[in-house]
C-alpha cells in the first residue's frame, strides 16, 4: 500500500506489505504522527491507494466487500 497527499507533495505511507494469518491479531503502536491512523484508514480502503492493493483472504477486495471486511478490523 501507497498514500500520498499530492497537496502537500508528501508521502504519508511508503510501500508497505504485510500478511496477516487467520486467528492471528496485531497491534499497531508508535508516536503521535508516526501514520498509524493513515495505515488504518488505508487499510479498510477509507482513503484512497495511491498504489498496491489490499487483499482480503488472498483476494482484492470487490467494492460489495469493503463493509463485511472493515468488520474485521478494529
Amino acid at each position: 500500500m501507497v498514500r500520498r497527499d499530492v497537496s502537500r507533495g508528501q508521502t504519508l505511507l511508503h510501500a508497505t506489505s504485510i500478511a496477516i494469518e487467520a486467528g492471528e491479531r496485531i497491534a499497531i503502536r508508535g508516536p503521535s504522527g508516526s501514520g498509524k491512523s493513515v495505515f488504518m484508514r488505508a487499510l479498510t480502503l477509507l482513503d484512497p491507494l495511491d498504489g498496491g492493493e489490499v487483499r482480503w483472504r488472498g483476494k482484492r477486495i470487490a467494492r460489495a466487500m469493503i463493509p463485511q471486511c472493515r468488520r474485521h478490523v478494529a
